[in-house]
């Protein structure tokens, strides 16, 4: 028995072969190891090879959003790359051959899924909300790869499983677009008196002046260059030009001396620079100009982005801004043929910050008018059947601010200015009326102003009372499509929320509503006064609309439209978003 023992103690003293043994035990924990090193290379490889594919696929159908899914086919087939594009019904591959649901399975290839739409760089969007599919002038390319991953040692324990990468791009563009009134025909003594009025001035231009500037633009960037000279400043960048406290007479020669403007426009800006004088009153022009993204950027560097205004329009929005407490009483007496004496009083709300008149950006970005309350008493002379006597007529106007929206912008496939854009256009809501008011509320701007009927005629032996009230305009926002063309043309568009029949004091007198009575003998039955009475009115409409038109001209207002116009669009090359 201890013969038997002593090979087998021998053998467990023995110490030789102690590692072969426990590499044979540990070789498969190795291999598995190494085999799972081996597959989660080839997984992140396959990976990175996908989101390389869908980033860059993505990128290039941005190019020609509109014609995404077969950008998408042409870069791979340029490419030579081995995949597949998701259609309605089944698959295309690169070179153009449609295959069915069951084909593409059986080749097993990596499939692309292409969904043009709209990018909101939005950061109070989540990032997963800021990409809506859409075929409307879309501006972005969601491409999704969806590929069954390719497993080698782990296959034999794994099952195979499907990934997915996504790669988003969106165009970069924007456009320069602005709101306003631009009026064809022009009161020059109107305008003069309410111009004269906001800057306290002396302003005696001629209609021939007046019209100089409404038909012409002037380019924004380049006048705020020009405006550094006039303020010697440099090395600024656009926002620090418009943030600069300036006076007007600066602004009317910084205009004149930009490249472009007629020397009719020129003659008139400096009538005017020299009819304000010695005005001091000064002004911030970002609170009208909004140069967007670009206006960190240094002078003499826009990016081609094309940005015009009227001049009519940035000299009368700036005098506004400049009438610090928003209100002017004007006397018209002189000025205004077929009216006795009219006093006009006017009221301005404060502009909403950060919506300028002119601006530049994305979607989303939008422009407004000023809110403006009109107060004008006329008196009439020769009321027809009792000669001598007049007609006091008090009119209320109160326009609420029109507004536009940058709804979309689509670029035609090429860096550039080719392409279009859509503003959304919401004219202001007015009430206009035939009455008396709370004079001490005109300026409250935080509640309305309530009408009752006024003494129109008021003798020995009359009286005549009356009201009247139109209501214009509604809530929805009317979409204005501008073309190539139309930018490039710098075309004018007007948006009307209401017919007012090309009158709006006729409007008014059709609705009045009156009370006459007789204090005493008269020569006349209450439905003669009532005729008589119309038609002295009706003969007053004409001059009391231009002293309306006129003064709301001269703040870029209209009552219930707006005109609109987009100078300019950008099209830069498609980036990653997502």
């Amino acid at each position: 028995m201890g013969n038997s023992a002593w090979p087998l103690a021998r053998f467990a003293k023995d110490k030789a072969g102690n590692i072969a043994i426990m590499a044979a035990i540990s070789m498969p924990v190795v291999i598995g190891a190494v085999a799972l090193g081996v597959d989660y290379g080839a997984l992140t490889l396959q990976y990175r090879n996908a989101q390389t594919t869908a980033d860059l696929a993505s990128i290039e159908a941005t190019w020609d959003a509109a014609h995404a899914q077969e950008a998408v086919r042409k870069f791979l087939a340029n490419n030579q790359l081995n995949y597949a594009i998701e259609t309605e019904n089944g698959a295309v591959l690169p070179d153009g051959t449609q295959i069915t649901t069951e084909q593409l399975s059986d080749l097993g290839l990596t499939v692309l899924k292409v969904e043009p739409g709209m990018y909101q760089p939005d950061p109070s969007l989540a990032v997963e909300d800021r990409f809506s599919p859409t075929s409307f002038a879309p501006d972005a390319v969601l491409v999704t790869a969806k590929q069954r991953a390719e497993l080698y040692f782990a296959s034999t324990f794994a099952k195979r499983f499907d990934f997915q990468v996504s790669g988003t791009a969106a165009a970069s563009k924007q456009a320069s677009f602005w709101i306003g009134s631009r009026l064809a025909s022009l009161n020059g003594g109107i305008i003069n008196a309410v111009l004269g009025a906001l800057v306290g001035a002396n302003v005696s231009l001629q209609v021939a002046d007046y019209q100089a500037l409404v038909d012409a633009d002037v380019d924004l960037f380049a006048f705020s260059e020009a405006l550094a000279t006039e303020l010697r400043l440099t090395g600024v960048t656009y926002d620090d030009i418009l943030k600069q406290e300036v006076s007007l007479p600066q602004i009317l020669s910084a205009i004149a001396a930009t490249k472009g403007v007629s020397s009719k426009a020129q003659n008139a800006l400096r009538a005017l620079e020299i009819a304000l004088g010695a005005v001091k009153v000064r002004v911030k022009l970002a609170d009208l100009i909004d140069f967007g993204a670009i206006g960190a950027n240094r002078l003499g560097n826009h990016q081609s982005l094309a940005a015009y205004g009227n001049i009519m329009q940035l000299v009368t929005s700036a005098a506004a801004l400049a009438n610090g407490e928003r209100q002017a009483d004007i006397s018209l007496a002189l000025t205004v043929p077929g009216l006795a004496s009219t006093k006009l009083r006017l009221a301005i709300g404060q502009p909403a910050q950060h919506s300028p008149n002119f601006a530049s950006g994305g979607p989303e970005t939008f422009v407004r008018t000023a809110q403006v309350r009109l107060s004008l008493v006329t008196e009439i002379a020769g009321l027809a059947d009792l000669l001598g006597t007049r007609i006091r007529l008090p009119v209320f106007i109160e326009a609420a601010d029109a507004h536009a929206n940058l709804a979309s912008l689509s670029c035609n496939g090429s860096m550039g200015s080719t392409g279009a854009v859509v503003l959304a256009v919401t004219p202001g809501l007015a009430q206009a009326a035939i009455g008396e008011f709370d004079e001490n509320r005109f300026d409250s701007f935080s509640s309305a102003i309530s009408i009752s009927r006024a003494t129109l005629v008021q003798t020995p032996l009359l009286k005549i009372d009356g009201s009247a009230d139109v209501d214009i305009g509604n809530q929805s926002a009317t979409r204005i499509h501008f073309s190539a063309n139309d930018i490039a043309n710098r075309t004018v568009k007007t948006v009307s929320t209401h017919d007012i029949a090309g009158s709006l004091t006729s409007t008014l007198i059709g609705r009045l509503s009156l009370d006459v009575k007789t204090l005493g003998l008269t020569l006349s039955t209450p439905t003669t006064l009532q005729a008589a009475l119309a038609k002295t009115l009706s003969s007053a409409a004409a001059p009391i609309d231009a002293v309306v038109y006129n003064t709301l001209l001269t703040l870029g207002v209209r009552v219930g439209e707006a005109d609109v116009g987009v100078t300019g669009l950008k099209c830069g090359a498609p980036v990653l978003v997502q």
